[in-house]
């Protein structure tokens, strides 16, 4: 019992803490900076921030499974539901925003964010 519990802190407990930065850096009012790439460098970032947390879900779920499970459940199954994971988190994300002031949810990010986890099941697909 007490190994499970390890077990799964070890596999979901950088998910977790790594949604908790994303929340964290959401209940901000702006992170606008001065820079000239503002707007680039933002939306690069939201890509980034969800193609680790897509990677971190992928490496929790599949690392979750016992290893005669892994064979039989194919690795795009896996690879499809971190994604959708993904997805339902970052909808949540620009949800929550609705609620910060000085920022916005929109659904355009969400995209962005998806552009992001794409890119993490492209390489998880290219690996396995």
């Amino acid at each position: 019992m007490k190994n499970k519990f390890w077990n799964f802190i070890r596999l979901w407990g950088p998910v977790i803490i790594w949604y908790e930065v994303i929340f964290f850096l959401s209940n901000q009012p702006s992170l606008k900076s001065d820079l000239p790439y503002d707007f680039i460098l933002r939306k690069g970032a939201h890509m980034i921030e969800f193609a680790i947390l897509s990677f971190l879900i992928f490496n929790a779920i599949y690392k979750s499974q016992q290893p005669e499970k892994r064979k039989n459940n194919s690795i795009s199954h896996t690879i499809s539901f971190s994604f959708i994971i993904s997805l339902l988190l970052a909808t949540s994300d620009e949800i929550h925003q609705l609620f910060i002031k000085g920022r916005q949810g929109n659904y355009h990010d969400v995209i962005i964010d998806s552009i992001g986890m794409m890119i993490t099941a492209v390489i998880l697909k290219i690996r396995y």
